[in-house]
């Protein structure tokens, strides 16, 4: 029986028998494939290997359900989310927090932080970051009641049922740029990228907004991310050792190889053996010194090694990772340094790696650790500048069928690929100058300039696309448009738009709302470059704070890092000293002062480690630098929500109209 096997579903994950819940759960849907329950659950278990054919049996589930949804269904619509997530299917991810959201009427919390965190995560793209609303149909068009049909069902989370009555009107009116924005939408709840993008293109097409033509054609270059860009693919080859100590000995006296310190404790909690060490590999001997240096003669990383010494079940061996236009140059240098102490190549897998943009436009360096500060920025900068003018406009891209940026400026054909593709360059970049930069890429292809967006309608500030919020006409905000704008770029932590609004926030001297100017003080302090002007505005930050009646202890810890850039060794202990006396039991504190600390180098990952009890380490410690990507992030380092097992019989919830 259905019920009795649901029951014994529910009761198995409360005790934490997955496995044998997963057999009931198969079972289940075998007894009962039209039952909603059991199709909602199996496509939970779908989609750990397929995303596509998991949410298609959740479709099948919601398809079947009249006026109330099931509390399981419920609940695997937030599970089914999670594997999507996890997968790298963030917009269909989204898709069924949100619907999860609408059912439950605000009875349950958890779909919304879900949706919070998703909006302010950085390896998701920006364009992804927020929910695009559908449109409603233009009132005098005739086929207004088809087209409302096919809202409702969409709200309903019915996807697949309202894309196929969306296409239907899509070849009646395809000059109509309502149908295809939402067949666009839906069609990425359903992780059909292929046909997302299509759609968005006929949107582009169809719409009189240039803005949002542009950014529905980065929306499609996003879906079609090997057709736009190309991949470049990863590879891992295994030597084996033949000699040892001499292999050792080889690798700690070349200058192309630099031993990498690394928390052993990672390996052991994801059950591997470590290593015994880890090398860089350069593409030339290791610099002297950095006092001086050119940006042509500082050091590359072409890869890394990694030295296992022998097993109980296996010799040692040599595992070498690099990507496949440094492959062979990486061989080379560990096949030159090692000479006879290793083995020929035992194996070699390819997998995929980051976009051919988002290759061309990183890069990894070794700077020798006496680099001035100044002279490392300087450096930084030039390479970013260069990256962007000169080898991006000479990169083949196949959006634009092999030919480069520069070669295909001058077709106009070709014009909104290329400001869609910039558009992508520009919202991944939070470096200092963005703007400017990419102005000058445009003008060097010339390619129009996007000029400021002034605002018009009583909720244009909620409703324009988030790249556009980097462009507003600041001077015509009112204090209540300033704020919307300035919490939408925080929550998506974009860049470009957080920096032009917190300064706004900054200069207007009344301002109503001390939470709002407290933040943007904090976000000032950490990205102003001018050392004097942060602590400025960190004096101000504690004012407020002491206004408000809150802890002081994130301004002091946004001073020490001023501090330790200044390299004021004085100020620096005053400030450990009083935020370990005063605030280092706060919730958090602790663990933010040693993520500082080892940011700066000051203390190593095993002291961090060691101090948070096998804490994670915020993103950001040393390491190469480069552009960020934008989607390139395998699966499993994107933030997965907690997995929260159903307990007991649900409550019949609300399916939204």
């Amino acid at each position: 029986r259905a019920c009795l096997l649901n029951y014994k579903l529910n009761l198995q994950m409360e005790v934490g028998a997955m496995a044998e819940a997963a057999a009931t759960q198969e079972a289940f849907l075998a007894l009962h494939p039209e039952n909603p329950i059991a199709l909602s659950g199996g496509a939970v278990q779908r989609a750990v290997k397929d995303a596509r054919a998991g949410i298609a049996m959740m479709q099948d589930a919601l398809e079947k359900i009249s006026e109330q949804a099931p509390g399981e269904l419920y609940e695997n619509l937030g599970a089914l989310g999670e594997v999507l997530l996890a997968g790298n299917e963030p917009l269909a991810a989204r898709a069924h927090f949100l619907l999860q959201l609408l059912m439950s009427q605000g009875r349950d919390d958890r779909p919304w932080q879900r949706l919070m965190r998703m909006m302010g995560e950085t390896t998701i793209p920006l364009l992804w970051r927020e929910t695009r609303e559908s449109l409603p149909a233009p009132p005098q068009a005739e086929w207004v009641a088809d087209f409302d049909v096919a809202l409702r069902r969409a709200a309903r989370g019915e996807w697949r049922r309202a894309a196929a009555q969306w296409e239907a009107l899509g070849e009646r009116s395809p000059g109509s740029p309502e149908i295809w924005s939402n067949l666009a939408i839906v069609r990425g709840h359903l992780a059909d990228h292929a046909g997302a993008a299509a759609a968005w293109r006929r949107y582009a097409e169809a719409t009189a907004d240039e803005d949002e033509a542009i950014e529905a054609e980065a929306m499609a270059q996003l879906l079609d991310r090997e057709g736009s860009e190309g991949i470049v693919r990863s590879i891992d080859g295994v030597f084996p050792v033949v000699q040892e100590e001499e292999l050792e000995r080889r690798l700690a006296s070349d200058r192309q190889f630099e031993r990498v310190e690394f928390p052993r404790g990672e390996f052991m909690e994801a059950g591997q053996p470590a290593p015994r060490a880890i090398y860089q590999i350069l593409d030339r001997p290791r610099a002297a010194t950095g006092v001086g240096i050119h940006r042509g003669d500082i050091p590359r990383v072409l890869g890394q090694a990694l030295l296992y010494g022998k097993q109980t079940d296996r010799a040692g061996r040599l595992e070498l990772s690099a990507y496949s236009p440094l492959w062979e140059q990486a061989k080379t240098a560990v096949a030159r340094c090692a000479g006879d102490a290793l083995g020929p190549v035992e194996s070699e897998e390819s997998g995929e790696g980051p976009s051919a943009v988002e290759y061309a436009l990183s890069w990894q360096w070794r700077l020798p650790d006496d680099t001035p500060a100044v002279d490392s920025h300087r450096l930084m900068s030039e390479e970013r500048r260069a990256l962007i003018l000169e080898a991006w406009p000479q990169l083949a891209l196949p959006l634009l069928g092999g030919r480069s940026p520069m070669q295909a400026a001058a077709d106009p054909a070709e014009r909104r690929k290329l400001q869609g593709a910039i558009l992508l360059l520009e919202v991944s970049d939070g470096g200092v100058g963005a703007a400017e930069l990419y102005a000058q890429l445009r003008e060097r292809l010339g390619l129009p300039q996007p000029g400021p967006v002034v605002l018009s309608g009583d909720d244009a500030i909620g409703k324009i696309g988030l790249p556009r919020l980097a462009r507003l006409a600041l001077e015509k905000l009112s204090n209540e448009e300033l704020e919307t704008a300035f919490q939408r770029a925080a929550t998506a932590r974009y860049e470009a738009a957080l920096s032009r609004l917190a300064a706004e926030v900054a200069r207007r001297p009344e301002w109503p709302n001390d939470e709002i100017r407290l933040s943007a003080y904090q976000y000032l302090i950490r990205t102003e470059p001018n050392a004097e002007q942060s602590l400025k505005y960190v004096t101000e930050g504690r004012r407020i704070a002491e206004k408000l009646g809150i802890s002081t202890a994130p301004l002091d810890l946004d001073e020490l890092a001023v501090r330790i850039g200044q390299r004021d060794v004085q100020e620096m202990s005053r400030l450990i000293e009083h935020i370990r006396d005063q605030h280092i039991n706060e919730p958090g504190i602790a663990e933010a002062l040693f993520n500082v600390l080892y940011r700066a180098g000051i203390i190593g990952p095993d002291t961090v480690r060691s101090m948070q009890g096998g804490a994670g380490l915020a993103e950001g410690g040393p390491a190469g630098a480069g552009l960020p990507t934008r989607g390139g992030t395998p699966a499993g380092q994107l933030w997965t929500p907690e997995s929260e097992a159903p307990a007991g019989k649900k409550s019949s919830l609300w399916l939204p109209e």
